[in-house]
């Protein structure tokens, strides 16, 4: 399997906040199944990605890399174009935010997202 791929599929999971077994289900799979495809030892079938697909994952980018387009409203994007630029703390405290504001207790995609900020 290319290494490529598999880290795309890692990168793919990590910033969804899932870990193997949670991913894996997605794609209907085992988490050891799971940890073959991002080891590139085992190359993940058309199965599988099409049941990640199904749940809403980029499979186009994992196969190759080119992220799909996305048809999103104007502040969406601006949004979206925004936190591209901030770091990871800036980005993890933009997440919390919204998700509060959103009503969402969905458990943080980082660790760190629900950590308080530390004073200076």
């Amino acid at each position: 399997m290319d290494g490529e791929l598999a880290a795309r599929l890692r990168r793919t999971r990590e910033l969804r906040g899932l870990n193997q077994a949670e991913f894996a289900a997605l794609g209907g799979v085992s988490r050891n199944t799971q940890y073959t495809y991002e080891q590139a030892t085992r190359s993940p079938d058309s199965a599988y990605l099409q049941r990640l697909a199904v749940n809403g994952v980029d499979a186009a980018y994992i196969l190759t890399g080119v992220r799909q387009e996305l048809a999103v409203e104007g502040w969406a994007a601006e949004l979206l174009d925004l936190a591209t630029r901030l770091d990871q703390p800036a980005r993890d405290a933009l997440l919390l935010l919204v998700r509060r504001m959103a009503g969402d207790t969905h458990k943080p995609s980082h660790p760190a997202v629900d950590q308080p900020a530390v004073q200076r």
